[in-house]
């Protein structure tokens, strides 16, 4: 008697929800629904290092990162260059510019202290790190510096802040978003203006071409075919673009016909960000103002 009992109770019970379900359905198809042709942007593909590692063998291809600092931020480089060297595809070089004059900011440089800490540098990181002295582009220094000694065409440089540690596979990212996109440099993080009138922009989060500029903190990579001698010409640029290099060199590469290629991927390029105001572009003064200025320069970026 008990098992007939709870067999009825389970028929109830299937019944039950057989009823709720029929009356779901009943309901949505009811209900208004809209369409959309418009499918959501597949993240890139990040190939695995030793894919890569064959890849850029076949290709003779180089690649090296960049980045520019001066006198007082020597121990964020450090933690920089640390991140750098534990990508998991390793880089052929690392430059280290550091300019004799630093014109954008009131920096004087000891030069006796600036060199023992070069020394302790050079020794951490060995023959791989390759620290120059030379002019103040401002903080495009960080490619234009580097684009003086690699004249290869086909070389890869990844520009990186000094102030910021970087996920070990953000090299091994940018060259998987290369290997789709040759005809783009590629970027981690991008801003696109959203008024032409009255300039303002926003954060890109697509897989997709960006119609702005690169953000350079993330870290993005740079073919040195996509530059010419014209880049060392600053004849014309307004103070806004020798102040703001985000906007400055995805401007000039504008110009030339490239666009930044924004990649979407599981992890954030970042791991740590040591920022100091003081000595850093979103420090300077009337920031937003130079901004502006080089944007409307290059014409809002509008096709």
């Amino acid at each position: 008697m008990r098992s007939k009992s709870l067999l009825r109770r389970v028929f109830v019970l299937i019944v039950a929800a057989g009823a709720c379900i029929g009356l779901l359905l009943l309901l949505d198809r009811d209900a208004p629904h809209v369409a959309s042709d418009v499918a959501a942007p597949a993240k890139l593909t990040v190939q695995v290092p030793s894919l890569l590692l064959e890849r850029k063998r076949q290709s003779a291809v180089r690649i090296v990162a960049s980045l520019s600092t001066f006198p007082g931020r020597m121990e964020q480089v450090r933690l920089c260059l640390q991140s750098l060297f534990r990508q998991t595809l390793p880089l052929d070089a690392v430059y280290v510019h550091i300019p004799f004059k630093i014109r954008r900011l009131n920096v004087s440089i000891d030069e006796v202290a600036l060199a023992s800490e070069l020394a302790e540098l050079q020794a951490a990181f060995g023959p791989k790190l390759l620290v120059r002295r030379g002019e103040d582009y401002g903080p495009a220094t960080k490619l234009i510096g580097t684009l003086k000694f690699e004249a290869e065409p086909s070389t890869l440089v990844v520009t990186v802040d000094d102030d910021v540690e970087y996920d070990p596979r953000m090299v091994q990212a940018l060259f998987s978003g290369y290997l789709e996109h040759p005809d783009n440099f590629i970027a981690n993080a991008c801003e696109e203006p959203t008024d032409i009138n009255e300039p303002a922009w926003t954060y890109i989060y697509e897989n997709r071409v960006c119609k702005g500029w690169a953000c350079a903190f993330k870290g993005t990579l740079y073919r040195v075919g996509m530059f010419d001698k014209s880049i060392f010409d600053y004849s014309g640029v307004p103070p806004g673009c020798v102040v703001h290099d985000d906007v400055f060199l995805s401007g000039y590469l504008f110009r030339r016909g490239f666009r930044p290629f924004k990649i979407d991927v599981d992890f954030d390029s970042v791991v740590q960000h040591h920022w100091r105001p003081k000595f850093t572009v979103g420090g300077t003064e009337d920031i937003k103002y130079h901004q502006i200025e080089c944007v409307r320069y290059f014409g809002v970026f509008a096709d």
